[in-house]
């Protein structure tokens, strides 16, 4: 069937944006910065920061790596890791109350959104053409946004509500998205 032709279930859709809700999440905890301050006084107050801001580094060395692993096992086989990762390692924080098991666990959580981040756009135009493509890049900026302004709602919310190892819950997120992209997109053509 001709690509421009082929016409996907708005499940598959929003399956394929819903990987947008997930990336916008990674800076939804950064409210809870003086709360870690007061957790880890031992640490100076950039190194607090550097557990807020470390998920971006990562994001960029694995940007850069994630065309390289989705040729070696496949987009979405990629896309469903980088969910899995970052679902795991940003629920870490709930568990623990050690400043470099948090550390680490934040950069494995910006690892898994280095891999979704390249392919949350290119998986777009591998699958649409022209008008209905254009549409959906304008849709996945819209999900991204909306992304960030519900998990910095619900993880300040439960921030206030019960601590701040109960804010990473928003990042629970992934596992849904993981399995809505697992049954929902095929694999690219």
């Amino acid at each position: 069937m001709d690509q421009e032709k082929k016409k996907y279930s708005p499940m598959m859709k929003f399956s394929l944006l819903a990987v947008s809700l997930v990336l916008a999440s990674s800076l939804s905890v950064s409210a809870e910065v003086p709360q870690w301050q007061r957790a880890f006084p031992g640490h100076s107050y950039s190194s607090i920061e550097l557990i807020a801001t470390m998920p971006a580094l990562a994001v960029i060395i694995f940007l850069l790596a994630s065309s390289w692993i989705a040729k070696k096992i496949g987009p979405k086989r990629t896309v469903i890791f980088g969910l899995l990762v970052s679902g795991v390692a940003g629920v870490i924080p709930i568990f623990v109350t050690n400043y470099y098991v948090m550390l680490i666990s934040r950069f494995a959580f910006g690892i898994g959104l280095g891999l979704l981040n390249g392919l949350a756009v290119s998986l777009i135009g591998t699958f649409f053409k022209g008008k209905e493509k254009n549409q959906l890049m304008g849709v996945r900026s819209g999900f991204e946004m909306l992304g960030n302004a519900i998990s910095a709602y619900v993880a300040g919310a439960l921030l206030v509500d019960f601590g701040w190892h109960s804010a990473f819950l928003i990042y629970t997120l992934a596992f849904p998205v993981a399995i809505l992209f697992f049954f929902f997109v095929p694999n690219p053509p």
